[in-house]
């Protein structure tokens, strides 16, 4: 499991109730950040890759809709099209671990 999501739950809610949800805040603001630092990243690449000559038109159309969509989401829409597997925190982990390695 990524580091940040935790994974107990207790449905009857028993325990130390604001402990608890100070913390689900503390996770949800957590992930708030990644988002925005995410978005911020493509939105840097896609500033310098439209400045160069030699980059594709379908490149610069691919960080355009990337770029548009991670606004969407920090905005707080929802897109009912994202596909699950380019939500599985696992997997892409895994996969930008290995694209981090690719020459």
């Amino acid at each position: 499991m990524a580091i940040g999501i935790s994974s107990s739950y207790n449905e009857d809610w028993s325990g130390d109730t604001q402990n608890e949800l100070d913390q689900a805040r503390k996770e949800a603001e957590h992930w708030k950040k990644v988002a925005s630092y995410l978005a911020s990243c493509h939105a840097a690449t896609a500033e310098y890759d439209g400045q160069l000559k030699s980059t594709s038109q379908a490149r610069k159309n691919r960080f355009k809709s990337i770029c548009t969509t991670a606004a969407d989401l920090l905005e707080g829409k929802k897109l009912n099209s994202l596909s699950f597997s380019r939500t599985n925190i696992d997997e892409n982990i895994k996969r930008c671990r290995s694209a981090a390695k690719a020459e």
